[in-house]
């Protein structure tokens, strides 16, 4: 993902955004916007929190992160078992909620990365 992030900021040198699919993507735009020095000027969205996320969104070029809730999609998914298992119907989607971290919020996040 580094190598990927580096590869399109070197190939698109007025690139302003980089949008990151999950955490191994997400560390890599945020290493490679580091390591470029363009903090300034190139904003990072993406997935799934990683300390160095947390970081550019205390900053502000990290600009938004989805943070999905592992915990409550297996309890979701062992409940809908739990259902399956006693021949009863469920719902074909399971929506469980994510949250949107940004720099207003992220001081709540912080403790996961200690």
């Amino acid at each position: 993902a580094l190598s990927a992030s580096e590869n399109l900021m070197t190939a698109n040198a007025d690139m302003t955004t980089l949008y990151a699919t999950g955490e191994p993507a997400l560390l890599g735009a945020v290493s490679a916007v580091t390591s470029q020095g363009r903090t300034g000027d190139v904003k990072v969205f993406g997935w799934d929190l990683t300390k160095s996320a947390v970081q550019g969104l205390e900053e502000g070029w990290v600009v938004a992160v989805v943070q999905q809730d592992p915990a409550g999609e297996g309890k979701a998914a062992i409940e809908a078992f739990g259902k399956l298992k006693k021949g009863e119907k469920i719902d074909p989607i399971i929506n469980v909620p994510i949250t949107i971290v940004t720099k207003e919020n992220v001081g709540q996040f912080k403790d996961m990365f200690k």
